[in-house]
């Protein structure tokens, strides 16, 4: 398991299928590796919303590579490899086959064990997160 893949699962709980397919890309290309974390998170969370939608995506990842940065910051990812890299996502058979039954990307502690409870309680995006983003007197503030 490639080293970046490694801190990625570190972040969150990431399905088996999504570490598979990031690690794979990573070690095809270690360039994108440092970037591809936040690109994957950005296009689970368009996948899981039933939003195959590059350019939007790509828009989104450029906003939080500007939040994160504090500052107008450099696409490490062009938008052309961005959208390779969500299509083969979506296309992934693993990743296809557990799209849509359960999460893919889960956060640690109690917000992580909400988030999997509301899935196996049927609610899917965006309202599994709008149910967490309402229960703020569960967990103190989560925003």
């Amino acid at each position: 398991m490639h080293r970046l893949t490694v801190a990625f699962k570190i972040a969150a709980d990431v399905h088996p299928a999504l570490l598979r397919w990031f690690d794979e890309k990573v070690l095809a290309n270690p360039a994108i590796g440092k970037w591809l974390a936040m690109a994957a998170v950005i296009m689970v969370w368009h996948l899981e919303r039933s939003d195959l939608n590059p350019d939007a995506a790509y828009q989104r990842y450029l906003l939080t590579l500007n939040a994160v940065s504090g500052e107008a910051a450099p696409a490490e990812l062009d938008q052309e490899t961005f959208s390779e890299l969500m299509h083969s996502m979506s296309r992934d058979q693993e990743i296809a086959s557990v799209l849509m039954q359960e999460p893919l990307l889960v956060e640690h502690g109690r917000v992580g064990t909400y988030r999997r409870d509301l899935w196996a309680q049927g609610l899917r995006e965006p309202a599994v997160t709008r149910t967490i983003m309402s229960a703020d007197g569960l967990f103190g503030p989560i925003r």
